[in-house]
């Protein structure tokens, strides 16, 4: 007995339902069944301005995984628009979140090194929770951000270290201490 693949129109329609079970398991079906056809609408939703839609959209392009990185990448480039850029951070912290483990291809982590310098607190704050996920990855980047001028994405920065289990953060964070106690 096999089940009838859904059909990509309906799924969209899920995706917008009021009901946050329908929206996952859309997003769930999308990715396993229709995920390369699903990615350019879902990443088109990330401008529209239903909140929900948007929300349920990063959902599922996270679900859909590294397929989804490519068109993310040129998205977060070719827009200057904060909800666009915060959108695509958030879309790239579920995917780090789904697929655990996986690396982010160098394109997708030049855009964070970019996004160092956005003083978005929304988007700071996203960054800082990927690159923990990204673990050593991620290391890099969190403690650069630990230099940075802007004191949430220290103190964010600092604390997602300190959460990590690895001997260089831990060793950053004690130099760090000193340091700032020296200072």
């Amino acid at each position: 007995m096999f089940k009838e693949k859904p059909c990509l129109e309906s799924l969209f329609d899920d995706l917008s339902h009021p009901n946050p079970y329908i929206n996952n398991k859309a997003a769930s079906e999308m990715a396993k069944h229709w995920p390369a056809e699903s990615t350019d609408q879902l990443i088109s939703n990330l401008n529209h301005k239903d909140i929900s839609l948007r929300r349920s959209s990063i959902k599922a392009l996270g679900a859909i995984g590294s397929i989804a990185l490519p068109p993310l990448c040129q998205l977060f480039k070719s827009s200057s628009d904060r909800t666009i850029r915060t959108s695509v951070f958030k879309a790239f912290l579920q995917i780090a979140i789904n697929h655990e483990g996986d690396l982010f291809p160098p394109e997708a982590m030049n855009i964070l090194e970019f996004a160092i310098d956005d003083d978005t607190p929304e988007l700071k704050l996203t960054l800082v929770s990927l690159c923990k996920i990204l673990g050593d990855q991620g290391l890099p980047l969190l403690i650069r951000l630990c230099k940075d001028e802007n004191i949430l994405g220290v103190q964010a920065a600092v604390t997602a270290l300190g959460e990590m289990d690895s001997p260089i953060a831990k060793a950053f964070l004690r130099e760090f201490a000193y340091k700032t106690t020296v200072d």
